[in-house]
């Protein structure tokens, strides 16, 4: 019996950890798409009837029951998503890295002819007439990280990831034999083509 005590024990501390990790834890995303969820369960009234009530606080018991006596399965679980979680997320900062490499170089350029061709000619006069118009700032921060020996050149280069097919420009500081900043100025769409499926 004392084996039974115990091991109810030990999944009372599993369900506890888990709820206490989950608050901890969860992003706003999350509760959000939680709230979505709930809120097209029950749309309108029915969120204030007293069985949605009554069945929004008897769901969350029954589960803890069904935690505690199953907690060794549980608690594979909740480590299995997390496991998962994380080689999400670090699949995602991956994806996310954009980097010029020198194959996608193709014109060394010098500061004035650069802000000679970027320079927005704007009839009206609604934009400023400098190098990038309003951007002019995003211009100035990247020729700051420029150094005596660099070169800067203009780049073309393809970005791909799960979501995007780009052909991207810009500007890249080279030092020596390696691109060591970037500067993305415009951006084309790509047409993705999908394979058939068999």
């Amino acid at each position: 019996m004392i084996y039974l005590y115990g091991y109810i024990l030990v999944g009372v501390f599993v369900v506890l950890g888990a709820l206490v990790l989950n608050r901890l834890t969860e992003s706003a995303d999350n509760r959000k798409i939680r709230k979505m969820i709930y809120e097209l369960n029950f749309p309108g009234r029915d969120r204030h009837k007293l069985s949605t009530r009554i069945l929004k606080i008897i769901v969350p018991i029954l589960e803890s029951f069904v935690l505690i006596f199953s907690w060794p399965y549980g608690l594979y679980w909740m480590v299995q998503i997390r496991i998962q979680e994380s080689n999400r997320c670090s699949d995602n900062e991956k994806e996310k890295v954009f980097a010029v490499n020198i194959t996608d170089l193709i014109k060394h350029m010098s500061i004035e002819e650069i802000e000679e061709k970027e320079r927005i000619n704007d009839p009206m006069g609604a934009v400023p007439d400098i190098a990038f118009g309003f951007l002019n700032p995003m211009w100035k921060k990247f020729k700051t990280q420029i150094e005596s020996e660099d070169e800067i050149w203009a780049y073309k280069a393809t970005w791909k990831n799960k979501w995007q097919n780009q052909k991207r420009f810009g500007y890249a500081i080279l030092r020596g034999e390696s691109v060591v900043h970037q500067l993305m100025t415009s951006w084309e769409e790509l047409k993705v083509e999908y394979s058939k499926i068999e």
